[in-house]
């Protein structure tokens, strides 16, 4: 096959890869040129190393591979998709801190999948005899792929929020005045989708409803179901549809099961609530006690249901910015799509399927046995209780001793000024979602050495003389010059001080207070360049 046979294969393949991500791709490809750039490099960059090879049998290989690269770049849209930015200021709100997270995870797994896709076709497709220069030349392709995937990148200021669907249906709960009436149960969702299927049509392998018999369906539904849908949703339902005038059915039922569960999850708060508008720490910890122990994992896992509690009380409550007042409200929780994390994760802990998506399996088990294992190797004298000098001893590497001395000047301690396994929590969340306002807000404090609300240059400066030994891999910087930039970035109303205000609004607040704590992230920023 010739080269331009080639390109034109893969053109081919990237138009289909697009086509595929559903009628919002070109709402991508209009508002969206950054997010998918990294994307079109990577075709780009295969299509040039595809033309500097001149093997006929490479240039088969390279065709075969041309529907996983098509699979990869669907998946890459499908999931740029899901992305909402906030351009009204630089903090991401608390509620997206923890989906976004998970942003990059789901992109290294498609590449996974995708690399170990390619690996799989050249094995099979590879002459075991073939001239060693040709397979130097593969070897080199191969390289050439993997350094291009790694490049691949949805933007770091993107939040990846719940669903429009599944925003939508939580919305929908949250405007219905409660009352248990409205729980839908099975049979009636059973009952609902039955006469939808009955008068769905197929379209090319998907089965679509008319609009108007969606209508009817509705005038002859149950309560429950009625209050599920507005003009709104079915307007909103029928715009997913690529079909003019007609609803998916596989989305209204992602619909209608969202509802329903958004529906149940609140009922449960308002149960649980005092005032029927917010949850206190402690009633919220012990909600998710009830849920471990109604999937019966005590059985699997009664050593760590306490301290798995006790994580996820402290995660949420921090990121949607409960930790002071140890209150949320329940529509900030809902919103926030935690709860449903936590629902997704106890469901696979008690019955694990290995068909589920590997980001969906037990993403909150995940982080809480990596912070309860830290916790335990930073605790050397296993009293239950972090010491100052433990903390120093263990993260002395990254974290500036500074930083570490004013957590424990400003945080709760017990027992001599030690950290509890909530405080703990909180320093791991505060550094990793530097984005959220609560990580703004716990640095801030932390670096603000006499309280008044601002950060003077002498507050910079200390923090800055503590953090820069620890970066060892950049050039040595002068403090003046840190703190010099810093004020420069952040451009505060009062040119000597910066405000937690000021911070909020800086764009490049997270890169900022990482800069003054975390050595990794100073040298990260220092490097940035190197990157691109």
């Amino acid at each position: 096959m010739s080269a331009r046979g080639l390109l034109s294969s893969l053109l081919t393949a990237r138009a289909t890869a697009l086509h595929s991500a559903g009628p919002e791709a070109e709402k991508i490809r209009n508002n969206r040129e950054k997010e998918k750039n990294s994307v079109r490099l990577t075709f780009l960059t295969i299509m040039a190393l595809a033309f500097s090879c001149t093997s006929l049998r490479f240039s088969a290989i390279c065709l075969s591979m041309s529907s996983v690269l098509c699979s990869c770049t669907a998946s890459l849209y499908s999931l740029s998709l899901t992305l909402q930015r906030d351009t009204s200021a630089n903090s991401v709100p608390a509620t997206t801190c923890y989906r976004m997270s998970q942003q990059n995870d789901r992109k290294d797994v498609i590449l996974k999948d995708a690399s170990a896709a390619i690996g799989q076709v050249i094995k099979e497709q590879w002459p075991p005899n073939h001239p060693g220069k040709a397979k130097m030349q593969m070897d080199e392709f191969l390289e050439g792929i993997n350094s291009q995937f790694g490049k691949i990148k949805l933007q770091d200021e993107t939040a990846l929020m719940l669903s429009d669907l599944v925003e939508r249906a939580t919305r929908r709960v949250l405007e219905v005045t409660f009352d248990e009436k409205f729980l839908i149960s099975q049979s009636q969702i059973e009952a609902f989708l039955s006469l939808v299927k009955k008068c769905s049509v197929d379209r090319l392998g998907v089965q679509i409803v008319k609009q108007a018999d969606l209508r009817n369906i509705l005038k002859n539904s149950t309560p429950p179901i009625k209050e599920a849908f507005t003009n709104d949703i079915t307007h909103f339902l029928r715009k997913t549809s690529s079909h003019f005038g007609f609803i998916s059915v596989v989305e209204l039922e992602r619909y209608i099961f969202a509802y329903s569960s958004s529906m149940l999850r609140y009922s449960e708060l308002i149960r649980q609530s005092e005032d029927l508008v917010r949850i206190s720490a402690d009633t919220f910890r012990n909600y998710l006690l009830d849920k471990i122990y109604a999937c019966q994992l005590h059985s699997k896992y009664d050593k760590e249901i306490e301290w798995f509690a006790c994580y996820v009380e402290r995660f949420v409550f921090f990121l949607l910015g409960g930790q002071q007042t140890f209150q949320v409200t329940i529509k900030s929780l809902l919103l926030s799509g935690l709860l449903e994390e936590f629902n997704i994760c106890l469901q696979q802990l008690a019955n694990p399927d290995p068909d589920i998506e590997i980001n969906c399996i037990v993403p909150f088990w995940d982080k809480f046995t990596v912070a309860l294992d830290t916790f335990k190797n930073v605790n050397s004298d296993s009293c239950g209780l972090l010491s100052l000098d433990e903390m120093i001893g263990y993260y002395c590497a990254q974290f500036s001793e500074h930083f570490l001395r004013r957590i424990f000047a400003t945080q709760k301690t017990f027992e001599n000024g030690r950290l509890d396994f909530q405080g703990f929590v909180e320093f791991l969340v505060a550094t990793e979602f530097r984005k959220s306002k609560s990580s703004m807000r716990y640095i801030f404090e932390c670096l603000n050495l006499d309280g008044d609300g601002f950060l003077k240059d002498s507050d910079l400066q200390v923090a800055a003389k503590s953090v820069l030994p620890l970066a060892r891999d950049i050039p040595q910087i002068e403090v003046d010059v840190l703190t010099g930039e810093i004020f420069d970035m952040v451009h505060p109303v009062h040119p000597e001080k910066i405000s937690l205000e000021d911070l909020d609004k800086c764009k490049l607040a997270d890169w900022i207070t990482g800069l003054l704590v975390d050595a990794t992230v100073l040298e990260k920023y220092e490097n940035r360049e190197n990157e691109l």
